[in-house]
């Protein structure tokens, strides 16, 4: 009765939405008494059925008349939620001087999110995760792992597989903005780091930036580019014009997305935040204040809203933080939490509280994803509508994409786990995937 009652309202607004459609035609206002009562109740309905149903499913019932009541359908700042921050969990503690940025990754292919952290001195610290990863615990850690060297700068490091061989890169941001990429030549389960590359793949720095970058796909063409952001709020946008294996960065764009600056450093974190497809943006500042850039566009076209301020209940972190925080699910419960550090060299946890399952998917009775583990591919049965099937990390960054195939690859996927998100008819999925056997 329930779901029959849903429909109902979901049929109720896209006939709300026909009618605007249709005011519209005939030469009424956006503000003429009849366009605003019929956008009242829309927003009423929008209201009782964002929390069941998924923000793409709604807007495509709301069609073009989305962009007319932007205000309900966008800045969803209760999409997540945070609890009050935590000192030093997990059993981390930070042994080199002026650690600055944690680059996570499973680095030994056991299923669970290992850490190396840069400091400002220009050493790496590894910490492996020796629980689980919905209940990690981490071993003492390990000065300059894997053939990493200490060099004559800061490093701030960023975990990704950029040359698509299966194991984890670092593309570490050094002094004045520069960058040096250090290729794993080892394997997922044994990391090797070779000597580290001075901006590789045509990276063309411009002057005075300092950079605290990250990583994602901005434009959905399925390989990584690089969002960096600077000295007060400047945010420079590097695009990859190569591909997966051989990439090739584009000059910066100094002023993507409609990026709107704070002010202040922002230390940006990407991932889709809101689970509707594409990649949104949380950015903290050095006085711990959060800002949250909604993704207004699509996975293909990023557009950022005005930054909205504490959002997600992220109230101001009473600590003197410094450095980048990183988006990663700590706890192995779907959702993204945030982890960051002090001046002093405490490790600040935020757990993200939300209910994925509740919230952010909706359920397909007969859908069967399998075998899982897998060491290989990956079958997605179901006779629901599929309009594309994306693998992503644990930390929220898509992959690959698949369109609407149901037989999926994953010969060339580290060890590790993933998160599969299926894009459908009655909105988004998402599935949790082990693969190595």
């Amino acid at each position: 009765m329930k779901q029959i009652h849903f429909s109902r309202k979901c049929r109720q607004l896209k006939l709300l939405a026909e009618q605007v459609q249709k005011e519209s035609r005939n030469g009424a206002h956006i503000n003429s008494p009849a366009v605003r009562r019929l956008l009242i109740k829309m927003k009423i309905l929008w209201s009782e059925l964002r929390g069941v149903f998924s923000a793409i499913y709604l807007k495509r019932l709301l069609g073009p008349v989305a962009a007319i009541i932007g205000i309900a359908v966008s800045h969803d700042v209760s999409a997540q939620s945070f609890a009050p921050h935590v000192i030093n969990p997990f059993n981390m503690e930070i042994i080199a001087e002026n650690d600055i940025q944690p680059a996570f990754a499973d680095f030994d292919g056991d299923g669970d999110p290992d850490v190396i952290w840069g400091s400002g001195y220009g050493s790496f610290q590894y910490f492996e995760n020796t629980g689980t990863a919905s209940v990690p615990e981490f071993a003492s850690g390990i000065l300059n792992p894997f053939g990493l060297q200490s060099i004559d700068d800061f490093a701030l490091p960023t975990a990704v597989d950029l040359d698509n061989d299966g194991d984890f890169d670092l593309l570490v941001a050094i002094n004045y903005g520069n960058y040096n990429y250090y290729e794993n030549t080892g394997t997922p389960a044994d990391p090797l780091f070779a000597a580290p590359v001075f901006n590789p793949f045509g990276l063309t720095i411009p002057p005075d930036l300092f950079s605290f970058p990250t990583v994602a796909d901005m434009d959905g063409d399925g390989d990584f580019d690089i969002l960096a952001a600077g000295y007060f709020s400047a945010m420079n946008y590097f695009e990859n014009i190569g591909t997966p294996e051989a990439p090739e960065f584009a000059s910066a764009d100094q002023s993507p997305f409609n990026f709107v600056a704070t002010g202040e450093f922002v230390f940006p974190m990407l991932g889709d935040l809101d689970m509707d497809g594409d990649i949104d943006m949380l950015a903290g500042d050095s006085y711990g204040n959060f800002y949250y850039y909604e993704n207004t566009g699509t996975s293909e076209m990023t557009n950022f809203a005005v930054p909205v301020t504490a959002p997600f209940g992220l109230s101001l972190v009473d600590l003197p933080l410094f450095g980048p925080a990183v988006l990663v699910d700590m706890d192995d419960d779907g959702d993204l939490d945030i982890l960051q550090n002090d001046y002093d060299g405490n490790i600040i946890y935020i757990e993200n509280t939300t209910i994925v399952l509740s919230q952010e998917n909706v359920e397909i009775a007969d859908l069967t994803i399998f075998p899982n583990p897998t060491a290989d591919y990956l079958n997605i049965r179901t006779e629901a509508d599929i309009q594309n099937v994306e693998i992503l990390d644990m930390q929220g960054r898509v992959i690959a994409g698949f369109g609407k195939e149901r037989i999926i690859s994953l010969e060339e996927f580290a060890n590790g786990t993933y998160l599969v998100r299926l894009m459908t008819g009655a909105g988004i999925v998402v599935r949790k995937i082990q693969v190595g056997m």
